[in-house]
């Protein structure tokens, strides 16, 4: 237990702590530092007090934290990787404040935060899990987000700057936006029935590449969505769904895919005439058949 503000607690090894980590409500710091060699530590890192408490990860290898970090209504304060630090989170993750390095780090659990700013470096999300708050790129910087299967992100995605790249890394993963994304690269890699569904997010920024002949669905079923960037790119998109009573806008780019499904009569895709933009379509699904 931490029982005091401006402690700090230094692990470079394996370590296992039965009662696990509590900072009791202080502004204290547990800092893992793999700079010998690659470390796990077992044993939760909690706190009493909502946002207080840090945890920091440091050194070049790989530090897994092998159980839970905060829990609802309390979080701790921050979680930061530094540098090229490497991580690997086995469960869930509540932190007000996330920063990332240049490192890669990989969570296997739901991750519930205000923010979240990626800083040179890549996250990689499991299958089946959230991530509760927004996504951010630091100033200048390149970013990451790497999906290994279905993936929900309810906030904003590259607000104050663009995320560099979101991959689908697996055929069949479904990705929902809850939230508007700035993203300079959504990549399918030729997963064909991968799905982006906007859900909630009514605003996109960025390209959304097939990565592949006939790959990736592009949802925009659930409300009026504008895309500002090239849909489809090089190959063509598997699929384009427009929500009945819906209007899809793409702005500043071309849109290349397969087939487009109307979800009624009234379903609309407008394609901004001020803009140099063409469409690609080879097939044309009239919703009545569809």
């Amino acid at each position: 237990n931490f029982n005091a503000d401006a402690q700090q607690l230094t692990l470079n090894a394996d370590a296992t702590l039965t009662n696990g980590a509590n900072f009791n409500g202080n502004n204290s710091i547990l800092l893992l530092d793999s700079t010998a060699g690659d470390i796990k530590f077992t044993g939760a890192v909690s706190t009493t007090t909502n946002e207080t408490g840090a945890l920091k990860i440091q050194g070049a290898n790989t530090t897994t934290v092998a159980s839970t970090v905060g829990a609802a209504d309390h979080s701790l304060l921050y979680l930061t990787t530094e540098g090229a630090s490497n991580a690997v989170f086995n469960s869930d993750v509540y932190a007000r404040n996330i920063g990332i390095g240049s490192g890669d780090v990989s969570f296997k659990g739901d991750v519930t935060t205000t923010g979240m700013v990626i800083n040179n470096g890549a996250i990689t999300i499991a299958s089946d899990h959230t991530i509760n708050g927004r996504i951010d790129s630091a100033e200048g910087a390149n970013s990451t987000i790497n999906a290994t299967g279905n993936l929900n992100i309810t906030g904003l995605v590259g607000d104050d700057n663009a995320v560099s790249v979101l991959n689908v890394n697996a055929n069949g993963a479904t990705i929902n936006l809850g939230s508007d994304a700035n993203i300079v690269n959504f990549n399918f890699n030729g997963n064909a029935v991968s799905t982006l569904v906007f859900d909630g997010a009514s605003n996109f920024t960025g390209n959304i590449n097939a990565g592949g002949a006939n790959s990736g669905i592009v949802d925009a079923t659930n409300n009026n969505v504008t895309i500002t960037g090239n849909v489809g790119g090089e190959d063509a998109l598997n699929q384009v769904k427009i929500g009945a009573d819906k209007t899809l806008t793409i702005q500043s780019g071309n849109m290349n895919t397969q087939s487009i499904y109307w979800g009624n009569d009234n379903s609309t895709l407008v394609l901004d005439s001020n803009i140099d933009t063409s469409i690609t379509v080879a097939d044309a699904i009239d919703p009545d058949n569809a």
